[in-house]
């Protein structure tokens, strides 16, 4: 597999969050007092009910929106005394939405994950660029979509292109907003290998998924992210998935039930949720 990250990372932090509170004008606070650290080649999964802030979270750290207060660094560096450009070639983010109006095939949809790494008064697509897209719509799985136009694709099919867009930056950073809730089982069961793939190419993932089976069996570390209405939600608990996703924890702060099972293979679990009468 090509190693989709030129530059070398060593093992320390590479992304971190000191105090951060995140929101919008019209809402306040929407999560607030959110100080955690992300490790180059982990996967780390943003999990919580509905509204609790999961997307605000990811959008901030994606520098899509500004914090209320509080940083996020990468590499010890404030995004926002990054320019746009600088920060997309070490970030990518992939949101839940999709613009429908693009008239754009994939390849060429694909082929703008490069402007990065391209002059501003100039687009000169080198071999480096061509080897970078092909690479990127392999991995996720869409060369043979590329002269398709995006506007007709399957909401699972535009999701997996916008994957590959990202992967097109070459990024040391991927952000995921529910890169699964528009696939299959075989498509998710595809994404899971990718991250997997990703992860051990040094890339820090943070993703946003809803399936606590995979969660548990993708993570390295899980983010539980509380509703605390009508005060701005918290981080309940952040750790590996056997610390953060017990049965106790997930009742309180889901307010379901589950059972937890052993799988075939040693650490493996899945989850079942118990439906009351």
């Amino acid at each position: 597999m090509p190693d989709l990250n030129d530059a070398k990372i060593g093992t320390d932090t590479i992304v971190e969050t000191t105090e951060l509170c995140v929101g919008y004008e019209d809402t306040g606070n929407i999560i607030d007092g959110v100080s955690i650290q992300i490790r180059p080649g982990t996967i780390t999964s943003l999990a919580g009910p509905n509204g609790s802030g999961k997307s605000t979270l990811l959008k901030t750290i994606a520098r899509q929106i500004k914090p209320k207060s509080g940083s996020v660094r990468i590499a010890n560096r404030d995004i926002w005394s990054m320019s746009a450009r600088d920060f997309a070639r070490e970030c990518a983010y992939v949101s839940q939405f999709f613009d429908n109006s693009l008239a754009l095939t994939v390849k060429e949809f694909v082929t703008l994950g490069r402007n990065p790494h391209q002059k501003w008064w100039s687009w000169n697509i080198s071999q480096e660029d061509l080897d970078s897209i092909e690479s990127a719509m392999e991995l996720a799985q869409v060369k043979s979509l590329e002269k398709r136009f995006v506007a007709n694709l399957s909401g699972g099919e535009k999701q997996r292109v916008a994957i590959a867009a990202a992967l097109a930056q070459k990024p040391q950073i991927l952000l995921l907003d529910e890169p699964v809730s528009s696939l299959d089982f075989k498509h998710r069961i595809n994404v899971f290998s990718l991250l997997k793939k990703l992860k051990e190419n040094s890339l820090a993932i943070i993703v946003i998924l809803h399936d606590l089976t995979m969660i548990d069996q993708l993570s390295d570390q899980v983010i539980l992210i509380e509703r605390k209405e009508p005060t701005p939600n918290k981080i309940a608990s952040v750790g590996a998935p056997d610390e953060t996703l017990t049965r106790e924890e997930i009742k309180r702060i889901f307010e379901v039930d589950v059972e937890i099972l052993p799988g075939s293979e040693p650490g493996q679990r899945f989850f079942e949720m118990q439906f009351m009468p």
